[in-house]
């Protein structure tokens, strides 16, 4: 199979077609000429990335619901910096809570049903207020879909971009192969926007089934290797993050459940409110580290207990459920008559996960002139999921569309020797009679930071697990077989993650001490204490291939 080329063009190019990319798109679209802005998915916009299958809430500040309540947006901050660790931006955390009711009633006015019988209905979670919005997300992935239609937006599915150009310093455009069509994408953009989502299957999963995860499993942290090889700047690589749920049925929503999480005995588990009350979530329903001290105090199983929900509540959560995305437990428990009111069901915790990414400012912008993110590929706020991604997809778009007004047609003639080489990669790919699989490739990645970059660090493991990482590139490079085009795409993801994999282990190096939060942990055997000189964040980017580091404090709102 040979790969044809096809050279494009564009104002803004936006990677990844997710609530933050459909968001970025809509903003450009509203400053740039008409035509100006593309869209490339390796999916399709109608159902990607981690919302593809819905989203039932998203945390929000309306002053309507908010102001009565006494409750301000100073507070919201200060309660998502509690509850998810100091380590994050709060000018961040305020932008997007500042922003996020604007951001909501276009939705509503993009006729996305984000009130509930005509009511914002909002329900406690972290913060001490209800600020979390319960609606009806299901389908916003295919309403976003129709709005770069009505709009006119250029679309490019099943395209995986897997490079950054990078000229005199700056981005000026990227290569990707279709997962189609044989043909090398070759794009010429003023300004781009990465908004390729979060960073999956970088460790092995719950089960023994690939692509059962809690998070969207082809989210690999593409965007994030992308830019890391240009040399933008990453922050937060060191922490792992863990999702709960129920047990086999690895999927986001456990936060949707209305119950009692409890151990084998009956007795509950971590900091649980008094009662069932659908509009106070049990935050232990979400605690990894809950459960896993009830596993390792010998009070395993966990089961979430649903015997005294009442009955309205239990309609309420299966909506929930649904709106979450979680229809095949649903479709599971209903084809056998298992009613979570009558059995209990089993929890577990999920394989780690990175919640980290670029580190940008509050206008969306990295470090790399013509380079801005969104979404969860940003590091800089935890747990910003949907309205993270509303608002500073919104952003970026409007930062990089300012950005192409100014910015000269980038002219891709000295980067010709580096694209033709990228080309030349894909075709080995292809080519080779013989070799190894793409299966063979990420499961060499996931047992090496199983091993070496997991739950257990120290500096003489992390460095054995770089040394094996980087040897297991070299040998990927040169030995990798694709039997098509799908798998050439899985080929590409596997090489990103090793990327993305490294550069968490060389930030643990660097991180010498042992820092927990809420929900997410760092440990260093070699290091077991909290050092108060490091309670700041952690940025890296690579140069002339090694990982250059520095220290910041978190970023104050005004």
């Amino acid at each position: 199979m040979r790969l044809a080329r096809k050279n494009l063009s564009c104002d803004v190019l936006v990677v990844g077609g997710g609530l933050a990319g459909c968001m970025a798109a809509i903003r450009a679209g509203e400053i740039s000429k008409p035509g100006g802005v593309l869209v490339v998915e390796k999916a399709h916009v109608r159902r990607s990335g981690n919302a593809a299958t819905g989203i039932d809430h998203t945390w929000s500040f309306m002053p309507e619901v908010h102001q009565p309540l006494g409750y301000t947006v100073e507070q919201l901050v200060a309660d998502h910096l509690a509850a998810m660790g100091l380590l994050q931006d709060p000018d961040i955390i305020h932008t997007v809570a500042c922003h996020s009711q604007d951001r909501l009633k276009d939705l509503e006015r993009w006729g996305f049903p984000v009130k509930t019988d005509g009511q914002w209905n909002y329900v406690k979670k972290i913060h001490r207020a209800p600020t979390f919005l319960h609606w009806a997300g299901r389908d916003q992935k295919v309403l976003f879909f129709e709005q770069l239609q009505k709009r006119r937006i250029r679309v490019l599915n099943r395209v995986m971009l897997t490079d950054l150009i990078l000229q005199n310093g700056q981005v000026t455009g990227a290569i990707g192969v279709g997962a189609r069509e044989p043909v090398c994408y070759v794009i010429a953009a003023k300004s781009v926007v990465l908004t390729t989502g979060g960073i999956g299957r970088l460790y092995p999963g719950p089960t023994s089934w690939e692509f059962n995860r809690a998070s969207y499993p082809h989210n690999t942290g593409d965007g994030v290797a992308m830019a890391l090889r240009v040399g933008a700047e990453l922050v937060g690589m060191e922490y792992l993050w863990r999702h709960t749920g129920p047990k086999n049925f690895a999927k986001k929503g456990r936060g949707s459940w209305i119950g009692i999480p409890q151990d084998a005995a009956g007795k509950p588990i971590g900091k649980v409110r008094e009662g069932i009350d659908r509009k106070k979530i049990n935050v232990a329903v979400e605690s990894g580290g809950d459960m896993i001290r009830a596993y390792r105090q010998g009070r395993g199983p966990v089961l979430m207990n649903c015997a005294e929900t009442p009955d309205q509540d239990m309609d309420y959560m299966r909506w929930a459920l649904e709106n979450e995305g979680n229809v095949a437990l649903l479709e599971y428990l209903k084809e056998r008559h298992v009613d979570p009111k009558k059995y209990l069901i089993e929890f577990s915790v999920y394989e780690p996960e990175i919640r980290a990414g670029l580190n940008v400012d509050t206008r969306a912008a990295t470090n790399i002139p013509g380079l801005f993110a969104a979404g969860d590929a940003i590091g800089n706020i935890k747990r910003g999921v949907s309205p993270a991604a509303f608002v500073m997809g919104w952003i970026a778009g409007e930062s990089a569309a300012h950005h192409a007004t100014v910015a000269g047609k980038p002219d891709l003639k000295s980067a010709a020797p580096f694209i033709k080489e990228k080309q030349r990669q894909f075709q080995r790919f292809l080519s080779r009679p013989s070799g190894a699989s793409w299966k063979e490739a990420m499961a060499a990645v996931q047992d090496t930071m199983a091993w070496y970059g997991g739950l257990v660090r120290y500096d003489t493991l992390l460095r054995a697990g770089l040394h094996h990482l980087a040897r297991v590139r070299a040998e990927a490079l040169g030995c990798l077989k694709a039997q098509n085009l799908h798998e050439l795409v899985h080929c590409v993801a596997a090489l990103n993650l090793m990327d993305v994999g490294a550069s968490s282990m060389h930030s643990s190096l660097a991180r010498k001490e042992t820092r927990m939060t809420l929900r997410e942990d760092f440990k260093r055997v070699d290091y077991p204490e909290e050092n108060p000189e490091m309670a700041r964040l952690l940025v890296m980017k690579m140069k002339d291939g090694n990982p250059v580091f520095r220290w910041r404090d978190p970023r104050p709102f005004r």
